[in-house]
């Protein structure tokens, strides 16, 4: 069964959407019955919103399930943060979620912590880091360099593949350092 933040492929084209078949996006809403859909959100490779679409269950395929843990059963993206054109960092929907709530509870600047809620509480699975003020910009980047890795491996869940977890938030921080070039 499909749940919130799985991944789905489209089985067929959605022309009025300009969504090929094929396309991979995430549920964002679950509708019950009388009668079983999705809301599914797709986006570009840069991480923006394209369409946001509503389906049936015989018109996607589960590809991938996103747990609590920021796990996913495969290695398709749920999440994206976007640190400029061409530098960006892929993570499962849950992996993403938790760095972005790290980030909010350090953020000085609301208007930035507002917009990263914002993110989370409506599973919009990207950030771009160009839709904020460069000060809000410059203070991700120094949280994220001083305090992501130490904190996963504090609060990340014990699990066989923690290691691998922090592994991939370092690929963050060493994506920060790009940022900047």
């Amino acid at each position: 069964m499909v749940d919130l933040h799985d991944l789905v492929e489209l089985r067929d084209a959605v022309p009025e959407e300009n969504l090929p078949a094929g396309a991979v996006g995430t549920v964002v809403h679950v509708f019950h019955p009388p009668g079983l859909a999705y809301e599914v959100e797709f986006a570009d490779k840069d991480g923006r919103i394209i369409s946001t679409v509503a389906v049936r269950p015989d018109e996607i395929e589960q590809v991938g399930t996103t747990g609590a843990d920021g796990q996913s059963g495969s290695k398709v993206v749920a999440g994206l943060v976007v640190l400029r054109p061409g530098v960006d960092w892929t993570a499962t929907g849950g992996l993403f979620d938790w760095t972005l709530e790290f980030l909010i509870a350090r953020l000085t600047d609301r208007e930035a912590a507002a917009h990263l809620q914002e993110v989370v509480d409506n599973n919009l699975g990207s950030l771009r880091l160009d839709d904020l003020s460069p000060e809000a910009q410059r203070e991700i980047v120094t949280h994220l360099r001083e305090g992501l890795v130490a904190a996963g491996e504090e609060h990340l869940p014990e699990a066989a593949h923690k290691s691998d977890v922090v592994a991939h938030l370092r690929e963050l921080i060493a994506a920060t350092y790009r940022f900047a070039s």
